[in-house]
This record gives structure tokens, sequence and C-alpha cells, in this order.
């Protein structure tokens, strides 16, 4: 099995997706590990701005989930969703409830036989370098369940934080 990780808006390539990827090296975790989003390992819940009004939210949310539905079909993976976004769309559980579901494997709804894990998103941890972690624990047990070794790599540099002291 592979990993699909699942990150809220799309926005580039930021710093936050750059510490993501610098942890997937650090753990040997290759593309060939991940349910692929065209070069990179990420997907997103929303590419663009999700709609403010619930109704418009709703059905964006819906058509996305259908969609990696579709994905699931194809090719059997363990989800890793990240922040509050991937909470909402995977779990329908808002942002005050994130916290109560992070650092967990859930299932996607009640009666559903496909389950997620779910962490806190890169980008808080560029603030908070302790979240790293959090997520670093989600990640290895979510390649554990797909069956894929973890092999640590000394030759991956750390992150820098520079920029976020």
């Amino acid at each position: 099995m592979k990993l699909f990780i699942l990150l809220g808006q799309y926005k580039g390539f930021t710093d936050a997706e750059r510490l993501l990827k610098n942890l997937f090296d650090s753990y040997s975790l290759t593309l060939v590990n991940f349910v692929l989003n065209e070069v990179t390992p990420f997907h997103y819940c929303y590419y663009t701005k999700p709609e403010s009004k619930e109704e418009f939210r709703d059905q964006a949310r819906a058509h996305r989930m259908e969609q990696i539905r579709e994905m699931f079909y194809i090719e059997p993976f363990v989800i890793i969703g990240f922040g509050w976004m991937a909470c909402d769309m995977l779990f329908r559980k808002g942002r005050s409830q994130t916290r109560t579901r992070t650092g967990a494997k859930w299932l996607l709804s009640p009666g559903a036989e496909t389950e997620a894990w779910l962490t806190y998103d890169p980008a808080a941890a560029l603030f908070d370098p302790n979240l790293v972690v959090d997520i670093s624990w989600v990640i290895v047990n979510a390649a554990k369940d797909a069956g894929i070794e973890i092999v640590p790599n000394p030759n991956v540099k750390p992150f820098s934080w520079d920029p976020y002291l």
C-alpha cells in the first residue's frame, strides 16, 4: 500500500511542504511510497479558496471526498490528513474539534471501513517546532500501517528553522 498525504489549501510549494518533504526524506520515504499528485506526494483538500457559505463548502467537500474515494478504489492507500481542513473534510469535524483527533487513526465515517490518520498542519510546526515530534509519530505509524519499512536516513540535513526564530 501507499500513503495518501492530504494537506489543507494549495498555496504553492511553501516552507510547510519543504518541512514535510524533509521529514519524509529523513525516513527514506520516496515518491514510490506515495499516491502521487502530478509530481509531488501531496494532495490538497482545496486547490482554490473554499467558499465561506456553509452550503457551498458542503458541496465542495462532498465533491472532493468523492474524488478521493474514487482514487481509493483504484489503488488502496493509507490516508494522513494534516491540519483542520483535512479533519473537516475527512471526519466532518470542525476546527475546534481538530485537536481532539490529532495523533490517532479514525474511521472516516460511522460504519465505514476506511480509516485515516490525522496530525497537525506542518505550517503550524514552523512556529512551534515541538509539533514535529507528533507529526513524525503519525507519519511513521501510518507508514507501518501501509507496510512500508522506515529506515532513518542520516544523510538528510535537518530542516532549517532560521527564518522562524
